[in-house]
């Protein structure tokens, strides 16, 4: 069973952690089904009574220093590879191609870094957390991502 949910809380909690952690630190982040085990995720929260929330305003302990430097460089990455992705489509409407392709492997270039920085540290960052039937996502201090987040897990 490939995306098995566990009943047990604590276990729960750190699956839907690990995989929210590895999907924005990978280049799956854009691919839709790679988001569906997190959804079911939430599916078993939601099914136990709790309620899913998330904070907009960023508080000062969400995050240890050493999960926050490797968030914002997550973000910084992504928010790179959607520029370029942008900026490739408008160079190759002006038929640009050879701009188009630099571009591309740049933005590939970012997306192995990211995945590279993922690997690399292999640690679990702290999206979400629990208070009496209330599952919380934790603010992403990057309004794009943290939008983007919400849009996939459906919240």
């Amino acid at each position: 069973m490939k995306h098995y949910i566990p009943e047990e809380e604590k276990d729960r909690l750190y699956q839907l952690n690990d995989w929210l952690t590895e999907i924005i630190c990978n280049k799956d982040y854009f691919t839709d089904e790679k988001w569906l085990p997190l959804r079911l995720n939430l599916k078993k929260w939601k099914s136990l009574q709790y309620t899913i929330s998330q904070n907009y305003e960023p508080q000062s302990n969400d995050f240890a220093d050493d999960k926050l430097l490797i968030l914002y460089h997550a973000c910084n990455n992504l928010s790179e590879v959607l520029l370029l992705q942008k900026e490739i489509k408008e160079v190759a409407l002006q038929q640009q191609f050879e701009k188009a392709a630099l571009l591309r492997d740049i933005a590939m270039a970012r997306n192995m870094a990211l995945t590279d920085l993922y690997v690399e540290k292999k640690l679990v960052i702290p999206f979400f957390y629990v208070t009496e039937k209330l599952l919380i996502l934790k603010c992403i201090d990057n309004y794009f991502i943290q939008a983007y987040v919400k849009e996939r897990l459906r919240l």
